[in-house]
């Protein structure tokens, strides 16, 4: 284990050396006064002649002490598809970014109904990318959740998730979520007791 300021950085210098490293911000959001959350994508390509490229995502909490802005965790891990890690713009996926209240006392709970939820998810040929994570109160959960089409999307809902639906929202109060790219009719349909808002990309590019 590598400890303090100055060892840290010589481990981060020495590793990303002959490497390209790209971040993408896709959410900041406060968790209080001294406390904020940022997640997103980062691209990690390597130099030389036959330049390989690895996509993963990201979680930093950040705390603010005596005035500035400090890491106070950074969690991530690289894709084990990196070829579907693409923006919605043009690739036809469909993507969502949900955050969910956790009452007191139900976290472990629904840990248990995600367990088995995801598991089944697994199965699933059309989802590309199915993601929980949790603050450091374990009293809100974010999910990202990819898909390569609109059907995809309604296969989930109305197959895999509906067996889930009821224990799932025992045990959480969903708040903001957003959907990305453009959804069909029926997918609107199906997301429509939640309440989303839709976005459309209308500029950028990826690499």
């Amino acid at each position: 284990m590598v400890k303090g300021k100055q060892a840290i950085q010589s481990l981060w210098t020495e590793a990303s050396k002959g490497l390209q490293i790209a971040i993408k911000v896709t959410d900041v959001r406060s968790l209080g006064p001294n406390a904020a959350r940022e997640q997103g994508y980062a691209t990690i390509k390597t130099r030389g002649d036959n330049p390989q490229e690895m996509l993963g995502k990201y979680v930093v909490i950040w705390e603010k002490v005596d005035g500035k802005w400090k890491v106070d965790s950074d969690i991530w891990n690289m894709n084990s598809r990196p070829e579907t890690m693409k923006t919605a713009a043009g690739s036809g996926d469909i993507y969502w970014s949900v955050t969910f209240s956790i009452p007191q006392g139900k976290m472990d709970n629904f840990k248990q109904v995600v367990a088995r939820l995801v598991d089944e998810t697994k199965k699933e040929p059309g989802t590309l990318e199915y993601e929980y994570t949790a603050n450091n109160e374990q009293n809100t959960v974010d999910i990202i959740e990819r898909y390569q089409d609109s059907n995809a999307v309604v296969q989930h809902v109305t197959q895999t998730f509906a067996k889930f639906a009821k224990e799932f929202l025992e045990n959480a109060q969903v708040g903001r979520f957003v959907v990305y790219d453009a959804p069909n009719d029926e997918v609107k349909k199906v997301l429509k007791d939640f309440n989303p808002v839709y976005f459309s990309a209308f500029d950028g590019f990826t690499r």
